[in-house]
């Protein structure tokens, strides 16, 4: 199974119902930037469109966006990447199923940015970007990517869970939104079987093995809970203290997204 793939599902399925807003808002950090420019550009086209009308348009963004791509990224701008312009249509809502694997992808991108620039921030220069920014380089490395988009999954209902476990109502309701982006059977069965049982948050927090993809985790998290009750407040405190982040980058996570620290 394509985790990517499941994580765009996921992510069309409107886990809930800020999520949408929070990664519209950490897409549109780089506003003042050429990239960030144009895919705020794109976002506008895209409203009002159907599914097929949408992915022609997408069709047609793409190439652009791609042929920039290389010219972006050395730029200082990751966010020319095309993976997000697929991001940007399940957002706007249409293309439904169509866009799945390249949803992922452009998640795994978003989230790979909000926690390169966490990171980057006060220091002089930039790091050598990191994977969802850039393309996989060898079979480890594309490994390592899916292995994230599984990590990310299981962040984002494990914080789901934060509240108590998922009942079978609140399955059958998740499962229905799956159906509708076009997941299949396999699909919908994995995030069942997640989803059961407490929330394991010393496995999640054991199973990161950086600081980079502590911070994709923790943002992840903010995509999935509301944080509007004291139990969800104090996951998230737990979370970060877990994973050992640093205050600064946790708050600037929070300012990219929208979402009170």
């Amino acid at each position: 199974m394509n985790l990517q793939d499941l994580l765009g599902r996921v992510l069309e399925a409107n886990v809930t119902p800020s999520s949408h807003d929070r990664l519209r808002n950490a897409m549109g950090a780089g506003a003042g930037q050429a990239g960030g420019g144009a895919l705020g550009g794109l976002l506008d086209q895209l409203k009002g469109l159907d599914g097929q009308d949408m992915v022609e348009r997408l069709k047609g963004a793409g190439g652009d966006m791609l042929a920039r791509t290389k010219e972006g990224v050395q730029g200082g701008d990751p966010l020319a990447i095309g993976g997000l312009a697929a991001l940007a249509g399940a957002i706007l809502g249409g293309g439904r199923g169509a866009l799945g694997g390249a949803v992922g992808a452009g998640a795994l991108a978003v989230l790979a940015k909000i926690a390169y620039d966490a990171m980057q921030k006060g220091k002089s220069g930039q790091g050598e970007l990191p994977l969802g920014l850039r393309e996989p380089q060898t079979p480890d490395e594309a490994a390592t990517l899916e292995n994230r988009a599984g990590l990310i999954l299981q962040a984002m209902v494990t914080a789901a869970k934060a509240d108590g476990d998922i009942d079978k109502r609140e399955m059958d309701k998740i499962s229905a939104k799956l159906e509708e982006t076009g997941a299949d059977k396999s699909m919908i069965d994995l995030v069942h079987q997640r989803m059961q049982g407490p929330a394991d948050l010393a496995g999640l927090i054991s199973a990161v093995p950086d600081d980079e993809t502590g911070l994709q985790v923790y943002a992840a998290t903010l995509l999935a809970i509301e944080v509007d009750t004291d139990t969800e407040r104090r996951y998230l405190r737990d979370l970060a203290t877990g994973l050992k982040l640093d205050p600064a980058a946790v708050a600037s996570v929070h300012r990219m997204l929208g979402v009170p620290a």
